[in-house]
C-alpha cells in the first residue's frame, strides 16, 4: 500500500512541463527484445493461414504508451483548432468520430464543435490518417499553424493538398515524441507478459492477461468485463480492474484500435480488439485477429498514443518506474 501512495504523489508531482499527459497517465512496457509470437499462440499469422508468417510483438526498446485510448475530451481541443486546416468536409464522421457534433459556426464561418459531458470519456474514433494528424499536433506542442498537422510525427503533406491522392506514410518518423503505436507496440502492449509461463514469458491470447475471452455484456450487468459486442459504447475506464499485464485498459470493446506497421514490404494499418458494435468480439479480441487495411482513410477507429521513455533522473522518469511496478504486483 505504501508504495502506491507513493506512486499517486509522484505522478501528481510529473504533470507540470511532462508534455502531454494522457487520461489515466501512461503505462511503461519493459523487457526490450522480447520474441515475437509463436505458432502456438498465433495460429493464424503462421501456415497454412499466412504463408509466409507474419512477425508480430518483438520490440527492441521500452517505450510509454496511454493506459486508455485516446478521449473525446482530449479530442475536442484538437479538433477545434485543425477545423481551420482541413480541406474536407468538417462535418465528416471521419474526422470527428462517433461522438463530437457540431456546435454552430464562428465568427468567420467556420464549424465549430462540441461535446456533451456524457461522451467526454468514450473513446474518439476518426480515421487513421486524422488521428496520425493528432499525433502530429502533440509532437508540434499543439500549435495552430497549418505545418503544427502536417509534419512532426508523420509526413501529412499530402493528405492537405488536393485533390488527396492517398500517397502518405503510415509509419512515425525516427524523431516523433508522440505516434499511435506501431503494430508491434501494439501487441506487446495488449498481450506479451514477461512472468507468464513462470517467468519465461509468453503472450495471452486476450487483452485482459488471459487465454479465455472476457466476460461480455452490457455494463452493469453482474461478473461483465468487455462491452464488446453490446451495441453500446462504454467509457475508456468503465473496466477499471481489466487490464492488460503493462496495465492497459479497454483492449477490448471500444472502437477497435490502430496501429500501423509494414508487413511484407506494404505498410498497413491494422486494428486490433473488438468493437462495441459487432458480434465478433471473441474473435476480434483474439492476438492474432487484427484487421489488416491497405489505407489510411476507410474506416474509423480508436488510437492511444505512444511516446518515448523519459531520460533517466528526471521525475516524469521515475514515476513512470514506480507506476510499472505498482502494476506489475497487480497484475495475475
Amino acid at each position: 500500500m505504501k508504495h502506491s501512495v507513493i506512486a499517486i504523489v509522484l505522478a501528481s508531482s510529473s504533470v507540470a512541463g511532462a508534455g502531454f499527459e494522457p487520461y489515466l497517465g501512461w503505462a511503461t512496457v519493459g523487457d526490450p527484445g522480447n520474441r515475437g509470437l509463436t505458432a502456438v499462440e498465433a495460429p493464424n499469422f503462421y501456415p497454412p493461414f499466412s504463408t509466409p508468417p507474419v512477425p508480430a510483438g518483438s520490440v527492441n526498446e521500452a517505450f510509454r504508451i496511454s493506459r486508455t485510448e485516446i478521449t473525446a475530451e482530449q479530442y475536442l481541443p484538437f479538433l477545434n483548432v485543425y477545423r481551420h486546416h482541413h480541406w474536407g468536409n468538417l462535418g465528416s464522421g471521419e474526422i470527428t468520430g462517433s461522438v463530437i457534433g457540431p456546435s454552430g459556426f464562428d465568427d468567420q464561418g467556420v464549424r465549430e464543435y462540441d461535446l456533451s459531458p456524457l461522451n467526454a470519456k468514450l473513446a474518439i474514433n476518426p480515421i487513421f490518417v486524422v488521428a496520425a494528424t493528432y499525433a502530429n499536433w502533440l509532437h508540434n506542442d499543439m500549435g495552430d499553424e497549418l505545418e503544427d498537422f502536417t509534419t512532426g510525427a508523420y509526413d501529412l503533406q499530402p493528405f492537405f493538398d488536393e485533390p488527396y491522392t492517398g500517397q502518405i506514410s503510415f509509419l512515425p518518423e525516427p524523431d516523433a515524441k508522440y505516434w499511435i503505436p506501431t503494430f508491434d507496440q501494439t501487441i506487446k502492449a495488449l498481450y506479451w507478459d514477461p512472468e507468464k509461463d513462470n517467468g519465461e514469458g509468453g503472450y495471452w491470447r486476450y487483452p485482459h492477461g488471459s487465454d479465455e475471452p472476457p466476460v461480455y455484456g452490457m455494463l452493469g450487468e453482474e461478473g461483465v468485463e468487455s462491452s464488446g459486442g453490446s451495441g453500446r459504447a462504454s467509457n475508456v475506464d468503465a473496466f477499471p480492474d481489466v487490464q492488460s499485464p503493462w496495465g492497459l485498459l479497454g483492449g477490448s470493446g471500444t472502437w477497435g484500435e490502430f496501429s500501423s506497421g509494414e508487413i511484407f514490404g506494404l505498410q498497413l494499418v491494422m486494428q486490433h480488439g473488438s468493437m462495441d458494435n459487432t458480434s465478433s468480439a471473441e474473435f476480434r479480441d483474439r492476438v492474432d485477429q487484427p484487421l489488416f487495411r491497405f489505407g489510411a482513410t476507410g474506416a474509423n477507429g480508436s488510437f492511444r498514443i505512444a511516446t518515448r521513455i523519459p531520460a533517466p533522473g528526471s521525475v516524469t522518469a521515475l514515476t513512470a518506474g514506480v507506476g510499472f511496478a505498482v502494476r506489475r504486483r497487480r497484475t495475475k
